[in-house]
This record gives structure tokens, C-alpha cells and sequence, in this order.
């Protein structure tokens, strides 16, 4: 996307915000693991019907991709990474992907 101005501080500062909001998306992404959706299944003794992304059904090899949301929030891991790339936030219970993932990061650490 590019800006028109007169001012080249402003577009450096537009363009480096954006940059850096670009950058932290990336390393979201980057942190996802993936499993199967049988994996995922066993692991939280449940079963989910659909992606809430894409309202598809879940089969028991697709790829998933589970949040690290207090409620384990799971997904196709196409449509989250889809999502992420431009939020950075659970589609369903809106939490802050940047600082819990920085939160679980710092738990494991200090274990």
C-alpha cells in the first residue's frame, strides 16, 4: 500500500508501524504447531464440528492448528494462519495472541 504526502517523516513512520505490526503477525505464525485433528482430539478427550473460520467440518487427518486461548480455540491450520496474517487476535474469544504466546513463553521458561 503506498501513501501520498508531502512530509516523508509521516510515510516513514506510516510505513514503519506497519512494518513492525507485519513483523509480530510473521512471528505468531511462525509459533503455530500443527497436529492432526485425531491428535488434538485425543489430547482434550473432545470433538469440535466445524472450523468457525470457514464452518467446514473437521476430518479426523486435516491439519489443525490449536490457540494458546485459556479454552484451546482449534482451527484448520490454513484458515488460522489466513487469519493471523491479518489479525492478531483468536477469531472467538478475541484474546491477544502477541502477549499470550510472550505470557507461555515466559512460563516455560521459568520452569
Amino acid at each position: 500500500m503506498f501513501f501520498i504526502t508531502f512530509c516523508p517523516c509521516i510515510t516513514y513512520v506510516v510505513l514503519f508501524e506497519k512494518s513492525q505490526e507485519q513483523i509480530r503477525k510473521e512471528k505468531i505464525n511462525k509459533k503455530l504447531n500443527e497436529t492432526t485433528y485425531q491428535e488434538y482430539c485425543d489430547r482434550n478427550n473432545f470433538k469440535l464440528d466445524c472450523c468457525v473460520i470457514c464452518t467446514g467440518e473437521f476430518n479426523t487427518n486435516d491439519k489443525v492448528i490449536e490457540l494458546p486461548c485459556n479454552t484451546k480455540h482449534c482451527y484448520h491450520s490454513d484458515c488460522i494462519r489466513t487469519w493471523v496474517s491479518k489479525k492478531s487476535s483468536c477469531p472467538l474469544c478475541r484474546i491477544n495472541l502477541i502477549s499470550s504466546m510472550h505470557e507461555n513463553n515466559t512460563n516455560n521458561n521459568n520452569n
